[in-house]
């Protein structure tokens, strides 16, 4: 259940990287070209600092067809919420584990269940896209993932 609840927050936060990203190449993107023929005018005195942004974003427009991060959002999302979603159904079932409302064999059919659907979460959202390892935010998923555990369960 915690390694579930640690992936949901995973992907979240690695959908929101990936958004924030895409935001600032965009909004980069829109200001050097939307600002242009009145940036020359402002940075005359500068223009080899304004033509070196233009330059970048020239560039930058130019590989944004094989930069991943747009690529990455809405499967992400998507994996997000499906994640947050078998979480949610887990917990449901946690607490009648722990009433004890079913035998050992029921247990290990719900358990198998919910393996064969976390495995299924990936074809489903994921697929072909890559979504390399950051260890920078499976540490901070561990982190809000153990905090909402001691919030909601005080372990």
């Amino acid at each position: 259940m915690i390694e579930v609840k640690s992936h949901a927050v995973y992907a979240n936060e690695y959908f929101v990287s990936s958004d924030a990203m895409d935001r600032r190449i965009t909004g980069f993107l829109a200001l050097t070209s939307s600002s242009s023929i009145a940036g020359w005018v402002v940075w005359k005195d500068y223009s080899f600092v304004w033509g070196s942004l233009i330059a970048a974003s020239q560039v930058i427009n130019a590989l944004r067809p094989v930069l991943p991060y747009q690529k990455r959002i809405a499967p992400l999302r998507a994996l997000s919420y499906a994640y947050e979603d078998l979480f949610l159904q887990i917990e449901a079932k946690w607490g009648a584990i722990e009433r004890g409302e079913f035998s050992e064999e029921e247990i290990d059919d719900i358990l198998g269940r919910f393996r064969n659907d976390k495995a299924k979460l990936w074809r489903k959202t994921i697929d072909s896209i890559a979504i390399p390892h950051d260890e920078a935010l499976y540490r901070k998923a561990d982190q809000l993932a153990e905090q909402y555990f001691r919030t909601h369960y005080h372990l």
